[in-house]
């Protein structure tokens, strides 16, 4: 007997859906419409006392809003393909972005490591000395030397992370 309560349960309550839904397809709605002695206009589903109120029909079955066709299988696939696309590009564009972040990273160690070294050569007292156009050896004079130094620890602080 359980067993049979419950199957007649279940039937009626989707009996009970179908007819709400079936109802609801079908239904139509009626609204005024009216401008009352203040100047403020009004809506309601009972005509308005003086019965001067417009009388609109509502559709109610469909809900509000924009309707759009049901899509297509077509449709869908040429979302999906669509979307691969843009996931495609935006892994590229990704993977750009980081191989050039790499690249801007080794050229700035790159600059740093070599404005140590000309550091180094022009602090370590020695003499040092560039090639004229004619292949002549010039040496630097202090004044230079003093100069070039603070060129160096100038590129030493923008390069080098410290």
């Amino acid at each position: 007997m359980p067993n049979f309560a419950s199957r007649r349960a279940v039937i009626l309550r989707a009996l009970s859906h179908l007819a709400l839904g079936v109802l609801a397809l079908g239904a139509q709605a009626t609204v005024y419409k009216w401008v009352d002695e203040k100047g403020v206009t009004q809506y309601s589903e009972s005509p308005p006392p003086d019965g001067k109120g417009k009388k609109i029909e509502l559709d109610t079955s469909t809900p509000s809003g924009v309707l759009r066709p049901a899509l297509t299988p077509e449709d869908w696939k040429q979302r999906d393909l669509e979307f691969k696309k843009r996931k495609l590009e935006r892994e590229r564009e990704e993977e750009s972005m980081r191989q050039n972040t790499e690249q801007n990273a080794t050229a700035r160690r790159d600059r740093c490591i070599y404005a140590q070294q000309e550091l180094n050569v022009v602090q370590s007292g020695r003499p040092v000395y560039g090639m004229n156009e004619r292949g002549e050896k010039v040496y630097m004079e202090d004044d230079a030397r003093a100069h070039a130094i603070e060129v160096w620890r100038k590129r030493v602080e923008i390069y080098c992370d410290k």
